[in-house]
């Protein structure tokens, strides 16, 4: 699960994005063989730094807020998961779900916007591009690593941490939002040892959506 990667990426903590930029523009260059496209780039006023890890719905990247000079994470929908509206509904739904919700146990996002979007008062169909959304930065490791290393937790600390992740899903009932996806790899813990709930993508309203629910 890619969302396991989104730790220790606080790369000096300096502002990569110099020069004024091109605010809601795409920095476009060629890719070299084996150079991910959108490192060294701009998306809107996000400076990419480079990937963290790749999941079945998004390719995650280390990123820098140059408007409010803060590090975040930035998830973008692949390119060849472009056209297929029920992936996109899931993909904006995954993201206005975390939006919904202002708890201290639930990774925020700050942003959603289209990475090929070059005129952002008047963006036309064919240069839209790929869906991203900008969000937290974790920066102390997922639940799944030190399971996939073997360690084991001490009873106290897992306890605590339950405790958290319970606070968390108990957050987003009252938002009206089930999140149906509770496992190790997005559960993502602070520097300070707390843990936050990440990846929204198949989370459901309260309320009943029956395009979300279905058999598969």
């Amino acid at each position: 699960a890619f969302q396991s990667t989104v730790i220790d990426t606080d790369r000096g903590g300096s502002d990569t994005g110099s020069g004024s930029g091109t605010t809601g523009r795409r920095s476009a260059r060629t890719s070299a063989p084996g150079e991910d496209r959108l490192e060294g780039t701009h998306l809107d006023h996000f400076h990419v730094e480079g990937p963290l890890g790749r999941g079945g719905m998004g390719v995650v990247y280390a990123a820098r807020d140059r408007s409010l000079d803060r590090a975040v994470a930035i998830k973008v929908l692949p390119d060849e998961l472009l056209g297929q509206p029920e992936l996109e509904a899931r993909f904006i739904r995954e993201a206005r779900a975390q939006a919904r919700l202002a708890s201290a146990r639930v990774v925020h996002i700050y942003h959603i916007g289209h990475v090929g979007q070059v005129r952002p008062e008047e963006p036309a169909p064919d240069d839209r591009g790929s869906l991203y959304f900008a969000m937290e930065r974790v920066d102390g490791g997922s639940l799944e690593e030190p399971l996939t290393r073997g360690e084991r937790m001490e009873p106290e600390r897992a306890r605590r941490l339950m405790v958290q992740v319970a606070e968390g899903l108990r957050d987003a009932q009252r938002a009206g939002i089930i999140h149906r996806d509770i496992k190790p790899s997005n559960l993502l813990c602070t520097k300070d040892g707390d843990v936050k709930i990440a990846d929204f993508g198949l989370a459901k309203p309260l309320d009943g959506d029956a395009q979300i629910t279905r058999e598969g």
